[in-house]
């Protein structure tokens, strides 16, 4: 495997000492390879979960979504040899083909209804943020959050930049904002009512990327019924059909 530079300058980056990280963990550079992917996926940061369990204690053997530095036998990315460097792509792109969190099922119901997938690799996931915090992005400092979108926001633009994905899904408002607010792009509330208010926004990102958002987290439990998140996926879908040939 040849690493482009700005893959390897990301992964020797530094951790923010000022920030949560998951102690140990390694950057999310995606869920999924983008370099195969037509539609991606975008959330803000990885879950803690991608590297711990209930407990708090490291993921190992089977049930490990990513690589460690405990399991590259390395106290650091900084300096390591590029085949280490290389083991954390290859666990990114197999991602889906390990022990996938349960957290991506409910964005693979709109991955399916786009004709694409985590599993066949037509489809990934990417975040705002490569790191995976111990608190959720809501609990974190202000002025920590946007340290951490302003270092890992470049690496994303270079991702969409260099891949084939045509389509970019924003599950969430806090997404929509954020990358919006990063990107400078207008991102146009459509006309169209879901139910239970869902607001849906369409524009185009890097490369004419069509980049399709919803208000509504697909995550979120409280009050979001099967039935909505139905709505919300064939909206979805009926825009990336009019839009790009997947």
């Amino acid at each position: 495997m040849t690493l482009p530079t700005y893959v390897e300058t990301r992964l020797r980056q530094k951790p923010p000492a000022e920030a949560p990280i998951v102690s140990g963990s390694t950057p999310v550079l995606s869920f999924g390879n983008p370099m195969t992917a037509k539609i991606a996926t975008l959330g803000l940061n990885p879950s803690d979960k991608e590297f711990l369990d209930r407990d708090g204690l490291d993921l190992e053997c089977r049930e490990r979504r990513l690589e460690t530095l405990t399991s590259l036998n390395v106290k650091s990315l900084i300096d390591a040899p590029l085949h280490v460097l290389e083991a954390v792509v290859d666990g990114c792109n197999g991602y889906f083909q390990k022990c996938p969190y349960s957290w991506f099922r409910k964005l693979e119901f709109v991955l399916q209804e786009c004709g694409t997938s985590y599993y066949n690799g037509t489809a990934c996931h990417l975040d705002l943020v490569q790191w995976a915090t111990d608190s959720k992005w809501s609990e974190i400092w202000d002025g920590v959050r946007a340290m951490l979108l302003r270092d890992d926001f470049p690496f994303l633009l270079e991702q969409l930049q260099n891949s084939n994905i045509k389509t970019l899904l924003l599950n969430g408002n806090a997404v929509v904002k954020e990358f919006s607010a990063m990107t400078k792009i207008k991102l146009v509330l459509q006309p169209k009512k879901i139910t239970g208010k869902t607001k849906l926004f369409v524009g185009r990102g890097p490369r004419n990327i069509l980049v399709v958002g919803w208000s509504t987290n697909l995550q979120n439990s409280y009050g979001v019924s099967n039935e909505w998140r139905k709505q919300i996926a064939q909206a979805v879908a009926a825009v990336v059909m009019e839009h790009v040939t997947v």
